[in-house]
C-alpha cells in the first residue's frame, strides 16, 4: 500500500508537473500576444472578470471537496452503491449550482461599469463579454465535472492531467492564431468556452470506460447528507478566503486604479501564481495519502510526518521566494517594458505574499484530511471581511502597496495563526508553540537568504539594453539556483529536523525506485 501510495504521488507529480508547465508556458505567450496586438486594457478585462466570476464560483470547491472527503472511507471498504449514490449526489448538486451561478451572474450585469475606473476599450461590450466568460464558468456543473472525483479517490490525477496537457496547448495555440490573425477577442473568449466543453466530455469518457462500476445511482442516508452539508458549510467558508484572495484585489485595484493598473499588478500575481502552481502539483499530489494516513495513523505520527514535509516544502518555497526577488524586475522589464512595473519595494511584497501564502500549504493539507472545516467558519470569514475591509482602507490610501499589505495581514494573523490554533486543540492536541516557531524561524531564515541573495545580485547589473537585460537575468538565475540552496543547506544542516528530514527523504526515494 506504501510503495502504491508513493508510485502514485510521483506519477501524479510528474504528469502534474509537465500539466503545470504547459498552463505556465503558453498563457505566458498568450498574454504576451494579448499585450502586443490589442493593449494592456484587454488583459485588464479578462483579469477583472476572471476575478468576478472566481467569487461566483467559490461554492464549487466546498462542495467537491467534502464530497471527495466523503467517498474515501466507502473506496477502502469497497462500497461500490456508496460511492455511487455520493455521486448522484454530487451531480444534482452540481446542475444547481450552476443554474445558481449563472442566475447570479447575470444579476451582476447592470452593476458591471461600477467595477471599472475609466475606460474600456471602444470595439468592446462588457456585457457581451462578461456573458461569454459566465457561460464558460457555468457549463462544467452542467457536464461531467463532478465524475473527476473518481480520479482524484483512486489518486490518478495524472489522466486528467494528461487530457489537460493535450487540450490546453491546442486551445492557447488557437487563441494565439486568432489574436495574431483576427485580433478578435470575442472570437479568443470563445475557444476558451469550447475547450472548457471538451475537458468535460473527455475525462467523462474515459472514467466511464475505465470504472464502467461507477453510475449516478441512489440516494443517501439524511444522516450522510447532513454531514456533507456540514462540511459543506465549514470548507466553503474556509475555501472562500483562499480562493477570493486575489479576486478581490484585483475588483478593488480596478475600481480605484483602472484596468491597466489591474493588468500590471496581475503581470506579477501571474509569475507568483505560476510557481504556487508548480508547489500545488505536489500537494495535490500528496491529498489522497495524507487523507489515508490521517485515518490510520496516530496524532503523534501525523504531526512528526507534517513537521518533516513541511521543512523540504518551505525549503522550496523559500527558494522560489528568493528567486521572485531577484528576478522579477529584470524579467518584468524585458516582458512588458519599465512602464508596466512596479518599484522594487512593492516587487518584494508580492514576494512575501507569496511566501506568508506557502507557509499555511502543509498544515492545511492535513487541517483538510482531518475534516476540520466547520471549526474554522470564523476565521474565515473574519478573513474575508477582514480582507475587503483592509483592500478598501488601505488600497484607497496607498494603491496597489496598500491592497497587497492587506492581504498579507489577513493571511498571516488570521488564517494561519487560527487554523494553527483549532488543528493542534482538537487533533494533534499539542506541539503549537514549538510549530510556531518552527514557521517564524523558516521565514527569518528565508528572509535573511534572500537579503543575502540580493545583495549578490544588485551588484549583477548589464547595460539597460535587452541584450544587457538579458545578461543580467541569465547570470542572477545562476545565482538564485547556487546561493539560496547552499545557504539553506549550511545553516539547516545542523538543525535537529534536517537530520530527520533527510533520512525521511532517502527513505521514499529508494521506495520510488524500488
Amino acid at each position: 500500500m506504501i510503495l502504491e501510495k508513493t508510485r502514485n504521488t510521483i506519477r501524479n507529480s510528474f504528469w502534474g508537473t509537465i500539466g503545470n508547465i504547459v498552463t505556465i508556458i503558453f498563457p505566458f505567450a498568450v498574454r504576451t500576444i494579448l499585450i502586443k496586438e490589442l493593449g494592456s486594457e484587454y488583459l485588464g478585462l479578462n483579469s477583472l472578470f476572471t476575478s468576478i466570476l472566481t467569487v461566483l464560483n467559490i461554492t464549487e470547491s466546498g462542495v467537491g471537496s467534502a464530497i471527495v472527503y466523503s467517498m474515501y472511507k466507502p473506496l477502502a471498504e469497497d462500497n461500490t452503491d456508496l460511492i455511487c449514490a455520493l455521486l448522484n449526489f454530487y451531480k444534482k448538486i452540481y446542475r444547481f449550482m450552476g443554474l445558481l451561478i449563472l442566475g447570479i451572474g447575470c444579476c451582476l450585469i447592470p452593476f458591471l461599469n461600477y467595477f471599472i475606473h475609466g475606460n474600456v476599450p471602444a470595439d468592446i461590450s462588457i456585457y457581451i463579454l462578461y456573458l461569454l466568460y459566465l457561460a464558460n464558468t457555468a457549463v462544467s456543473y452542467w457536464l461531467f465535472a463532478y465524475k473527476n472525483s473518481i480520479l482524484i479517490i483512486y489518486q490518478r490525477n495524472d489522466i486528467n492531467s494528461k487530457i489537460l496537457i493535450v487540450l490546453n496547448v491546442l486551445m492557447y495555440c488557437t487563441q494565439m492564431l486568432i489574436l495574431i490573425l483576427t485580433r478578435n477577442y470575442y472570437m479568443y473568449v470563445l475557444v476558451m468556452l469550447l475547450f472548457t466543453i471538451c475537458n468535460n466530455i473527455i475525462p467523462a469518457i474515459y472514467i466511464k470506460k475505465t470504472y464502467p462500476q461507477y453510475v449516478c445511482r441512489g440516494q443517501i442516508s439524511k444522516e450522510l447528507k447532513t454531514d456533507i452539508k456540514t462540511n459543506v458549510s465549514g470548507l466553503l467558508m474556509t475555501r472562500i478566503a483562499t480562493i477570493t484572495r486575489n479576486s478581490f484585489d484585483s475588483i478593488i485595484i480596478s475600481a480605484f486604479l483602472g484596468l491597466t493598473a489591474v493588468a500590471v499588478y496581475n503581470n506579477y500575481y501571474y509569475i507568483m501564481n505560476a510557481l504556487a502552481r508548480l508547489l500545488l502539483v505536489f500537494t495535490t499530489s500528496i491529498s489522497a495519502g495524507i487523507g489515508n494516513s490521517i485515518s490510520t495513523n496516530t496524532p503523534e505520527k501525523n504531526l512528526e510526518d507534517m513537521r518533516i514535509i513541511n521543512f523540504w516544502y518551505i525549503w522550496i518555497a523559500g527558494w522560489f521566494t528568493v528567486c521572485l526577488g531577484c528576478l522579477y524586475q529584470p524579467f518584468m522589464q524585458i516582458w512588458v517594458g519599465k512602464s508596466f512595473m512596479l518599484s522594487d519595494s512593492v516587487m518584494w511584497m508580492c514576494a512575501l505574499y507569496f511566501l506568508v501564502s506557502r507557509v499555511t500549504e502543509i498544515q492545511g493539507q492535513y487541517f483538510d484530511a482531518a475534516g476540520l472545516w466547520w471549526l474554522r467558519r470564523w476565521y474565515s470569514m473574519a478573513e474575508v471581511i477582514a480582507n475587503i475591509i483592509l483592500n478598501i482602507c488601505l488600497g484607497y490610501y496607498f494603491g496597489i502597496p496598500g491592497i497587497i499589505l492587506a492581504t498579507i495581514m489577513t493571511i498571516f494573523f488570521i488564517n494561519f495563526l487560527g487554523s494553527a490554533r483549532i488543528i493542534f486543540k482538537n487533533y494533534y492536541k499539542h506541539g503549537l508553540k514549538a510549530y510556531l516557531q518552527e514557521q517564524a524561524y523558516y521565514i527569518c531564515i528565508t528572509a535573511g537568504v534572500a537579503f543575502t541573495t540580493w545583495i549578490i545580485c544588485k551588484a549583477i547589473l548589464f547595460t539597460d539594453t535587452t541584450p544587457g537585460l538579458y545578461m543580467t537575468l541569465f547570470v542572477r538565475a545562476i545565482i538564485c539556483i547556487v546561493i539560496p540552496n547552499v545557504l539553506f543547506l549550511v545553516i539547516y544542516k545542523r538543525t535537529r529536523m534536517f537530520r530527520k528530514a533527510y533520512p525521511w527523504l532517502k527513505h521514499r526515494l529508494k521506495i520510488t525506485h524500488g
